[in-house]
């Protein structure tokens, strides 16, 4: 009987510490799991080359903000695609599936 009984608390214990992350830290040896920042070498920092972007002026509107009438304008007609060669991927992508006469600018074609 009272093997029985000494048996079920073990079980009872083990399923109890499964669950907790205790009993995780306690059934692991110490110094097993590797250690993420030793295996990843840090680059070593450095000045980014110079970009030239030019400083602000003011009282000048931001250029990578649109008046309200040319957003307006985008938002009716879209933007025009510019008409460009196809690059060497896409014309082997192009030849790869069939197409021989193909436009870039398809949308705004006239």
């Amino acid at each position: 009987m009272l093997r029985v009984s000494i048996l079920a608390a073990a079980a009872v214990s083990c399923v109890a510490l499964s669950g907790c992350a205790a009993g995780r830290r306690i059934a692991q040896t110490p110094g097993v799991l590797p250690d993420e920042f030793r295996i990843q070498s840090r680059q070593p920092l450095y000045v980014p080359p110079e970009y030239s972007l030019r400083p602000p002026q003011l009282g000048k509107p931001r250029p990578q903000e649109l008046q309200p009438e040319t957003a307006a304008r985008a938002a009716l007609v879209g933007q025009p695609v510019a008409n460009r060669d196809a690059s060497e991927g896409e014309r082997l992508l192009l030849a790869k599936t069939g197409v021989v006469d193909h436009r870039l600018d398809v949308a705004h074609a006239g």
